[in-house]
């Protein structure tokens, strides 16, 4: 079977190390491990990190969504994610999903409750109504089109115009659009195409159920993913809200706060 790349943190399979929990982190749509690299550095003394390319991502690029007859996009994820940690040996952990990470990261926490004894969800949609999911799908199936027909660089120039991220200066979105132009865009429509909203189960029945702590961070700029955080906390589906000054991507923009937040809940468990 095919496995995802990942990226370790420093020191992961030091004997001295194995005492400290693992920490599983799935980027966002269009992002990378790479990411990641300055959150892991900061996180050395609590937990050992393992960052995972997923598929039509950085490192694994080259691999494609294709679920088989019996699951859809998000087990397909689910189950390559699992492939790589099994891999590594890891048989408990906590998990950090991104936007689309913290996505698949919820079906991770369904799907493995077993294993997970911690859930961080960062501005990660749990799910639409079903009323609105019609008009989700077409919507994504217009960007499907841009993505395979148009080049990567178009297709970046355009995505990054959405209202989710007004709040990135010009330099910062020319950065990330140079970042992110090295994907490549047949693999990326995969998990796009098969990952999409639009699909996506209304999850907050089923997460209301989990025995593990859920933890939402929300940026206060991003007003529909703050208002979810709200939503999540005052329904006792997540454990806590933690909300910052800034858009859509909070540990990059927050940096040190964010980590400072994730070392408070990792230090009272």
């Amino acid at each position: 079977m095919t496995t995802l790349a990942y990226k370790l943190s420093l020191g992961f399979g030091d004997t001295l190390n194995q005492n400290k929990p693992v920490l599983v982190l799935l980027h966002g749509f269009l992002g990378s491990t790479e990411e990641w690299q300055p959150l892991m550095n900061s996180l050395a003394d609590d937990y050992r990190c393992v960052a995972i390319d997923l598929p039509g991502h950085g490192q694994s690029a080259h691999i494609e969504v294709n679920p088989r007859p019996s699951e859809d996009g998000f087990e397909c994820c689910c189950r390559l994610i699992k492939k790589s940690l099994s891999q590594l040996n890891i048989q408990q952990y906590q998990i950090l999903g991104y936007s689309l990470g913290g996505r698949i990261a919820m079906h991770m926490a369904l799907n493995d409750s077993s294993s997970i004894t911690r859930l961080y969800l960062e501005s990660a949609n749990p799910g639409l109504p079903l009323s609105q999911r019609a008009q989700r799908i077409a919507n994504d199936q217009k960007w499907l089109k841009i993505l395979t027909t148009q080049s990567m660089v178009a297709f970046l120039n355009l995505w990054y115009q959405q209202p989710v991220f007004a709040n990135l200066s010009e330099d910062a979105r020319n950065k990330m659009i140079a970042e992110r132009a090295k994907n490549r865009a047949i693999n990326v429509a995969k998990i796009y195409q098969n990952t999409g909203l639009g699909l996506q189960q209304d999850l907050r029945p089923a997460l209301a159920k989990l025995e593990m702590p859920v933890h939402f961070f929300s940026g206060q700029q991003d007003v529909k993913f703050f208002d979810i955080g709200v939503e999540l906390s005052n329904k006792r589906i997540a454990n806590s809200h933690h909300n910052f000054d800034c858009g859509h991507n909070i540990h990059k923009a927050q940096f040190q706060p964010f980590i400072d937040t994730i070392k408070s809940i990792a230090s009272n468990p």
